[in-house]
């Protein structure tokens, strides 16, 4: 079995759900043991660089998924501040927070929806990920 047949079962067993098929499960084992064999790790720079760029990679998908939320923060932070100056004698502080709390909650209701999509695309190259470091890891 070559690699590209082990993706090929490791993506349809993503798209169909069978994940707890014995084919699939021992397929994606046999082809960690392949690359990367029990004892066999070594740490090189290829391997840091590589985990450091994804780690980059996921810094910048954790930002966009919580993009709306600090926006409409901002904007509520922007309203108040305003609204400190034009009315001084008002007491912005309390209700800041309880206006903050609620936009920020309908904000992450309104984008659940495309979150979840966003998490689901960036979950679909974990296999080929997993995959790509234990490849380095057992490269000589």
């Amino acid at each position: 079995m070559d690699a590209s047949s082990i993706r090929r079962d490791t993506v349809i067993a993503n798209v169909t759900g069978r994940w707890n098929s014995g084919r699939f499960r021992k397929a994606e084992r046999r082809s960690r043991y392949r690359f990367l064999p029990v004892g066999g790790g070594r740490l090189q720079e290829s391997v840091l660089l590589d985990v450091l760029g994804r780690s980059g990679h996921l810094f910048w998908f954790a930002l966009q998924v919580a993009a709306p939320v600090l926006a409409v923060t901002f904007l509520v932070t922007i309203v108040f501040a305003l609204l400190s100056r034009a009315v001084p004698q008002m007491n912005v502080f309390s209700e800041n927070f309880s206006l903050r709390l609620l936009a920020g909650l309908i904000v992450v209701g309104l984008t659940c929806q495309l979150m979840a999509q966003h998490i689901a695309n960036g979950l679909h190259h974990l296999p080929d990920d997993v995959l790509r470091v234990a490849y380095l890891l057992g490269m000589k």
